[in-house]
């Protein structure tokens, strides 16, 4: 559990957005889902950007499925189709997180190798 925990972490925050931002009252419900989908691409670029584990790859099938019962609880039929969208945040979200990860372990490397060759 220690191994994983920001990861699980970012499941809880993920989860909890989900499952209670719409019950914040608002005239809207389009408003709710883009929220929650802009929500989710924030949470996701920041929960891939900081992970050094596989397994947050499995954020999009996450936070997909995750959003299934609350389309079904809080929403009309006609809002089903944004199920897709939230694969592609989510996915996009996994994109951006680790293309940032990568761009700060690099800059990170770089500032090492540098200090290392002032030592030297």
């Amino acid at each position: 559990m220690k191994k994983y925990l920001k990861e699980f972490i970012i499941v809880i925050i993920e989860t909890a957005l989900l499952f209670l931002f719409p019950l914040i009252p608002m005239g809207n419900k389009d408003a709710h889902i883009i929220l929650i989908m802009a929500l989710t691409l924030i949470v996701g670029i920041v929960g891939v950007a900081i992970s050094d584990k596989k397994i947050k790859f499995l954020f999009p099938v996450f936070a997909t499925v995750m959003v299934v019962p609350t389309m079904f609880m809080y929403y009309e039929p006609r809002v089903y189709g944004n199920i897709f969208w939230m694969l592609v945040f989510s996915l996009l979200a996994v994109v951006i997180g680790e293309i940032l990860r990568l761009i700060v372990l690099g800059i990170i490397k770089a500032i090492k190798a540098i200090k290392n060759k002032k030592k030297a």
